[in-house]
């Protein structure tokens, strides 16, 4: 009688070893979505299932450079845990989306890769994107430059271009600002927005009417690199930041002619429309008579001021004081009413005598 039974063959474990969720964890929050990712794509290329590989392993890559993206514009405090939930999506999405395949290689007698393995991709992954954001920086930070006649350099940086490095050299150049005398503007854009920073003198950043000249000048140049608002920047010889301020639509003085010669330049919160109802009021009061006369109008928190651009020595006689506190009284209502402040200044705009109308 012949015992032999028929030999039933014996499944061959796979050769070739997969990485459970935990090992791609590790290897997500050492080396961010991508070396996880780049885990999983592994798993499918050994699983046989090429395309889900290619496609998990771009998956992950445009993720990551999303949020280096995101970290260079918005770098801010709620960006700080979005590593680590990042982390904990890619593995558990590790779990849900390949957990059976990595049960059933086990059962099969597969086994699983190191860990340490995991660590080191996540590690290499990590010198990778250190060296990219280390180029990155460093494009950033190199700053070019245009010459605006023969002399005069803007230096751009960041993400500002050349175009808008000639355009705002030109737009200096027709305020006055730029005569071929060798000066430098710094323009930069970046997650701080639009910045132009000027080398000035010593002491210049001190001087309340020098930094309002260069919000006036910068505002007017604004629109040549996207407009306002625009931080300006006062630095010495050696580019240290010594004053900042942001220059808002608010910020900028505009003019409203009236006639051929006589004018309101009016700023802060003051509108056109508030400007000529000043100018129709100063006309009626024969103020404006077309002789090339300035006045200037301002509101803001400390309500509304009116300055009048008066000859030298006027301020200190008491007569023509008095008529402008008359001519003030007058068209107060062109402007709001009272409370107003009246100012008489000198062809610099300095302030020589300030009187308050209630």
């Amino acid at each position: 009688m012949d015992l032999e039974q028929p030999l039933v063959p014996v499944p061959v474990p796979p050769s070739w070893r997969i990485y459970d969720y935990r090992s791609v964890g590790v290897a997500a929050f050492f080396g961010s979505t991508f070396a996880g990712c780049l885990l999983m794509a592994m798993n499918y290329r050994r699983l046989g299932q090429s395309t889900a590989a290619v496609v998990t392993a771009i998956i992950g890559l445009v993720v990551t450079a999303l949020i280096l993206l995101l970290a260079f514009a918005d770098n801010t405090d709620w960006m700080r845990p979005l590593p680590l939930v990042l982390m904990l999506a890619t593995m558990y999405s590790a779990k849900g989306i390949q957990g059976a395949a990595v049960d059933r290689h086990v059962e099969s007698g597969g086994q699983l890769a190191s860990r340490w393995a995991a660590f080191g991709i996540g590690m290499a992954c990590l010198a990778l994107m250190v060296a990219v954001v280390i180029g990155v920086v460093f494009v950033k930070n190199s700053s070019k430059s245009v010459t605006i006649g023969t002399k005069d350099d803007i230096q751009y940086s960041g993400l500002a271009t050349e175009k808008e490095a000639r355009a705002l050299g030109q737009a200096l150049k027709a305020e006055g600002y730029l005569t071929d005398r060798g000066v430098t503007v710094l323009l930069s854009r970046g997650a701080d927005g639009v910045v132009v920073s000027f080398v000035v003198q010593q002491g210049v950043w001190d001087d309340a009417k020098s930094v309002a000249g260069f919000k006036q000048v910068s505002g007017a140049a604004a629109p040549a690199v996207g407009g306002l608002p625009v931080k300006v920047r006062l630095v010495d010889s050696s580019l240290d930041v010594k004053k900042e301020v942001t220059v808002s639509p608010e910020d900028v003085e505009k003019t409203l002619t009236v006639g051929g010669n006589d004018e309101i330049r009016y700023s802060g919160k003051a509108t056109e429309q508030d400007a000529r109802a000043l100018a129709q009021a100063l006309k009626a009061d024969g103020y404006f008579q077309d002789r090339g006369v300035t006045v200037l109008v301002s509101k803001d928190a400390d309500g509304v001021i009116l300055s009048f651009v008066v000859r030298k020595g006027l301020w200190d006689d008491a007569k023509d004081v008095a008529n402008y506190v008359v001519v003030g009284r007058e068209i107060a209502p062109a402007v709001g009413g009272l409370p107003i402040r009246i100012r008489l200044v000198d062809s610099s705009l300095d302030v020589k005598r300030e009187i308050a109308l209630r």
